[in-house]
């Protein structure tokens, strides 16, 4: 993540010299080249799911569409926290939608949707399940 972030994400703040980036948009993976320069970047086969889901989000989904699915008890920052609705088996509604959603990328499976709803949106039910 942290080579991602640096090579393609905004940059945030300095601390000292060392300099912190944030997740790039999907719109600055969706270059060709992306996807070579993963690759020497280590992220090996992963590399293209990276890039294919990228322009997959950037053509299909409006700017902010991951967002739209974040838990809102737990917004981004300079949104206000609202109720996210009630517990039901197998989640609240918005969980569920979420984990769809992600279900829909190419290379998005299960536990990845999960460990995307749990610690990039925050959704605490979302439980990431290893299936090796």
């Amino acid at each position: 993540m942290e080579k991602l972030c640096l090579h393609y994400g905004p940059l945030v703040g300095h601390i000292d010299s060392q300099s912190f980036h944030d997740l790039p948009p999907s719109s600055a993976l969706t270059d060709p080249k992306v996807e070579a320069h993963l690759r020497q970047l280590g992220f090996g086969y992963r590399a293209k799911y990276i890039h294919q889901t990228a322009v997959i989000v950037s053509q299909d989904h409006e700017e902010g569409w991951l967002d739209s699915l974040r838990n809102p008890e737990s917004p981004v920052i300079g949104h206000e926290i609202s109720p996210a609705g009630n517990m039901l088996p197998g989640g609240r509604e918005g969980y569920r939608l979420a984990h769809e959603e992600l279900l829909s990328l190419q290379g998005v499976g299960p536990k990845v949707a999960d460990c995307v709803c749990l610690m990039g949106l925050g959704w605490g039910e979302a439980v990431p399940v290893d299936t090796h």
